[in-house]
């Protein structure tokens, strides 16, 4: 049974070298000789592509997929996993935050399984205090919004089989969270809890940890237009009765609170929740059409080595 092992790279120069001593060590344990590593470079600016060039001199099972500029990080393992031929894909980091080591362990319980997919869960945080509590709210946020649960704190470190591999291509979708797609294709699954490293400094500044939290409720949940929608609902229905009792002590008392305030006041409140519930309507059915009537292509190839 052929092994893809697929991992990518941005700016890694550092770490790549320590990456490949500690993967081949558990290819050399396991007695693999039918396996390839694809590597995809999410557009490096220092020199992980001649590092990598190099590596791929004296280990010709070493494919290097080199992307035209930084696409993500979840792009870049998709991309890897559509040109894998591997029987079964082994996906890690490539920042040794993930020990490559654990190859040996997650092979060994997919082939003795009867599962699809195994999975890494971490075991605590070692990031600082900050990085500890956004990463907890993400996982906890994304599940109170969306009818996808996935399970808290899960890793890139994750190895499946033929089944999953295929099912995942069917997702055509220009935007990508992998988690969630790894997650809602079914199949059976098990989680492995594994120690996760803390290298220090992350290329997952907050911008793009931004951008992936907007990313993975958008794709997975529609649920925040559905509660801007209520919001407008509700706003209305008791701006609604507000305006029935504005007018009932303005006749009442033959006045108004204050010259003009009455009329002021119903245009605020009744106009504006009648627009946030619009907006909620139209945000519904536009979130439906968005990401498929743009088909920009996830990524783009500049080489392959």
């Amino acid at each position: 049974m052929q092994l893809s092992i697929i991992t990518s790279t941005y700016n890694s120069s550092e770490t790549i070298n320590g990456f490949f001593i500690k993967l081949n060590s558990s290819i050399k344990e396991l007695k693999l000789n039918d396996y390839e590593i694809i590597v995809v470079d999410d557009g490096s600016t220092d020199n992980t592509i001649k590092n990598l060039t190099e590596l791929k001199k004296n280990n010709a099972k070493i494919k290097v997929v080199e992307l035209s500029r930084n696409f993500g990080h979840h792009k870049a393992l998709l991309t890897g996993i559509k040109v894998s031929i591997g029987d079964y894909t082994f996906l890690i980091d490539s920042d040794l935050e993930e020990d490559p080591s654990n190859l040996t362990l997650f092979y060994n319980k997919i082939t003795k399984s009867e599962n699809d997919m195994i999975f890494g869960i971490q075991e605590r945080r070692k990031a600082d205090f900050f990085k500890n509590l956004t990463g907890s709210f993400f996982y906890k946020f994304f599940n109170a919004l969306s009818t996808l649960k996935i399970p808290q704190d899960v890793m890139t470190i994750t190895i499946f089989n033929k089944k999953i591999k295929e099912a995942i291509k069917l997702y055509d979708e220009t935007e990508i969270f992998l988690h969630g797609i790894l997650h809602t294709v079914g199949f059976s699954k098990e989680s492995v809890v594994i120690k996760k490293g803390y290298k220090g400094k992350s290329h997952y500044n907050v911008i793009k940890k931004i951008d992936l939290f907007t990313e993975a409720i958008v794709s997975f949940s529609s649920l925040p237009l559905k509660l801007l929608f209520l919001l407008g609902f509700f706003i209305t229905f008791f701006s609604s009765v507000y305006i029935i009792w504005l007018l009932l002590i303005k006749i009442i008392n033959k006045t108004a609170i204050l010259p003009g305030f009455t009329t002021i006041m119903i245009s605020i409140t009744f106009f504006g929740g009648l627009i946030i519930s619009a907006i909620g309507i139209l945000g519904i059915y536009l979130s439906k059409t968005y990401l498929e009537i743009k088909r920009r292509p996830q990524v783009i190839i500049k080489k392959i080595h």
